[in-house]
């Protein structure tokens, strides 16, 4: 029998389906669905599925919200025969049948390679009915878009690609927004807006022009004399996004091109790190004299004219550096690779769509955060506590990259208690650098007698109490991360 199907086919966020109709107190039927194609083109498709115990052949024809439909059973036999013979890919999902007044909505999440999908889908009467029909809440909270006269996003071309398909613009225009937004890439940050089913690569070249051209001005700044520290600080950020970005997204960058990039931002930050080492070093001093009596704080001026000296010695080394060929060379690599002038082109997982390929690296990491948060001990060593303040960088840095893809104000929220955080866990890294940095001072030479022997001491000691002061308030801070799941899901899930 032939009849006409009218049906709007909605895109959902990649979030569990199951666990959103039990939050929202919602009744549905559930049933496992496979499904394959003989033929699926422009003009029509035909279909054969199992659902259950119950075997189903569909030919179709047309496209967008209205087709003709021709449906008939088939025994079990016919059906692995057709198997057989199937031209592409088969498709795995698993569908909640749910009452919403009069209508049943479907709503369809894809196992196997199109793990991530999930769609909403709603019949009706007439055309003029479907097209004035308003997704309603709580389901609106998971869209993404309408996807009904898109065929990028029919059963029968997933089953050709059996891979996600994308909701794209070009790389070029989502430059042009990143420099209208921007009055200069100086400082590290990162705003760059897309679609949450927009290309990977498109997504992560946006983020790594951003960087590289940060590099690029502050190298410039440097090299023409610009002493403020802030200079070398946001060059050093920039380099760790990226290597965060390189870190988190690797299936979206050719293995060798991203190898040699690795292998320079390491060089970068070998050669950046004893200067901005210094830097942090006299902008301590005037934190030091609080901690130290009146005839101590001779020697802590004799530390600063040595510092000084020290830092005029090692920005003169930087510059030599900074004016290398390669460093330039690199740099320009970067950029290019950011607007898509670069010959390596793009992973296949680097053309599938930001989101699916986001959430479950959020989850992973807020879980290895948790984890480790939670074993971590007072007396833990400082290379567990430095652990873990650098993987709550790369998650903060992950949420910072794809703000615009995830709810801004859980998004917000998240970020606010990771930087509570992270500056505890920086204050740490910060006291145990600089009580190392004391240790070998009192071995140099250059800053040898019992005056200055002392005056380390105390410094010392003062640094050490602070430590343990910081650790202690990271623990009860902690908290706010350990109760975060339902946080997270909000950030993901827009709901």
């Amino acid at each position: 029998m032939e009849t006409t199907e009218i049906e709007r086919k909605f895109l959902l966020r990649p979030c569990s389906l199951k666990k959103f109709l039990k939050r929202h107190g919602l009744s549905y039927r559930k049933v496992v669905i496979e499904q394959f194609y003989l033929r699926s083109d422009a003009e029509g498709s035909e279909r054969y599925r199992r659902i259950g115990d119950r075997y189903i052949h569909t030919v179709k024809s047309g496209g967008g919200m209205a087709r003709t439909e021709r449906e008939e059973e088939v025994d079990r036999e016919t059906y692995l025969a057709m198997k057989e013979r199937a031209a592409s890919g088969l498709i795995e999902k698993v569908r909640y049948l749910v009452p919403v007044g009069e209508r049943t909505f479907e709503l369809d999440a894809f196992r196997g390679a199109l793990r991530g999908l999930n769609f909403l889908e709603v019949e009706f009467k007439t055309l003029q009915e479907a097209r004035s029909f308003i997704l309603p809440e709580p389901f609106a909270r998971l869209l993404i878009a309408d996807v009904s006269e898109n065929p990028d996003f029919t059963n029968g071309a997933l089953s050709r690609k059996m891979r996600l398909p994308v909701l794209s613009e070009s790389l070029n225009r989502i430059l042009e927004r990143i420099a209208a937004q921007r009055n200069d890439f100086l400082k590290a940050s990162v705003l760059v807006e897309f679609g949450p089913f927009e290309r990977l690569d498109h997504a992560v070249r946006a983020i790594l022009f951003t960087l590289a051209e940060t590099m690029a001005l502050n190298r410039r700044a440097i090299l023409e004399g610009e002493r403020d520290p802030e200079r070398l600080h946001q060059f050093r950020v920039a380099l760790r996004k990226l290597r965060a970005l390189f870190s988190r997204f690797p299936e979206a960058f050719d293995e060798r091109w991203l190898g040699r990039r690795l292998g320079f931002l390491r060089e970068f930050a070998e050669a950046t790190g004893p200067l901005r080492d210094l830097d942090v070093a006299l902008e301590r001093i005037d934190d030091y004299r609080g901690m130290l009596d009146e005839d101590a704080r001779e020697e802590l001026e004799r530390l600063r004219a040595m510092l000084e000296s020290r830092r005029l010695e090692e920005r003169e080394r930087l510059k030599r550096f900074l004016e290398c060929q390669s460093v330039r060379s690199e740099l320009e690599a970067l950029a290019r690779y950011g607007r898509g002038e670069e010959a390596s082109g793009p992973t296949e997982a680097g053309e599938g769509p930001v989101l699916p390929a986001l959430a479950p690296k959020l989850k992973t990491l807020y879980k290895t955060i948790r984890r480790e948060g939670e074993k971590l001990g007072l007396h833990a060593s400082d290379r567990e506590y430095h652990r873990l303040r650098i993987r709550f960088k790369k998650f903060r840095y992950l949420l910072e990259f794809f703000a615009k893809v995830l709810d801004q104000e859980a998004t917000g929220e998240l970020l606010g208690a990771l930087k509570r955080i992270q500056t505890l866990l920086g204050d740490h890294q910060d006291c145990t650098v600089q009580i190392a940095w004391l240790e070998a001072l009192e071995r140099d030479a250059a800053f040898g007698g019992g005056k200055s022997r002392k005056m380390l001491r105390t410094l010392r000691k003062a640094l050490k109490k602070r430590r343990g002061e910081l650790r202690r308030e990271f623990h009860r801070t902690f908290e706010e991360i350990r109760g975060g799941k339902d946080l997270l899901r909000r950030v993901i899930c827009r709901d």
